[in-house]
């Protein structure tokens, strides 16, 4: 019986100690990065908080990145937005969301010829079709 016991001690203590870890805090983050329905100072914020830990795989690095220049696109800071896309084609050269923001915001400043390879790239890659 005393053996039982022991146990069963043993087994709920695991389970206690189990349900006390801590969860990802960067989980969160990574949600509201990513999520456009989050206000833009928001996803900013993330993204950046992201970025500042360092810990992500290069494509990871670059789609937080290419997210938070959508946020920066978003309240209107177009050379935040660009440096973001342009980082985050330098680490993923196939990122089809930076391509997208990087032509957006040069087609928005009247460079045409510039964000036109961008599209035609888009459009190759079969993403965005309903944008490019």
């Amino acid at each position: 019986m005393a053996r039982w016991t022991s146990w069963a001690w043993a087994i709920a203590a695991g389970l206690v100690l189990a349900s006390c870890e801590k969860p990802d805090p960067q989980a969160q983050r990574r949600a509201d990065c990513a999520n456009a329905s989050v206000a833009p100072g928001d996803r900013i914020e993330a993204c950046g908080a992201l970025i500042d830990a360092g810990d992500m795989q290069e494509a990871e690095h670059a789609a937080t990145l290419a997210n938070r220049g959508f946020a920066y696109s978003e309240t209107r800071q177009p050379t935040a937005a660009l440096r973001d896309f342009n980082a985050a084609l330098a680490l993923n050269a196939n990122d089809a969301h930076a391509k997208l923001g990087r032509a957006l915001i040069l087609a928005d400043s009247g460079q045409l010829d510039a964000a036109l390879p961008l599209a035609e790239a888009l459009i190759r890659q079969g993403q965005y079709l309903d944008q490019a």
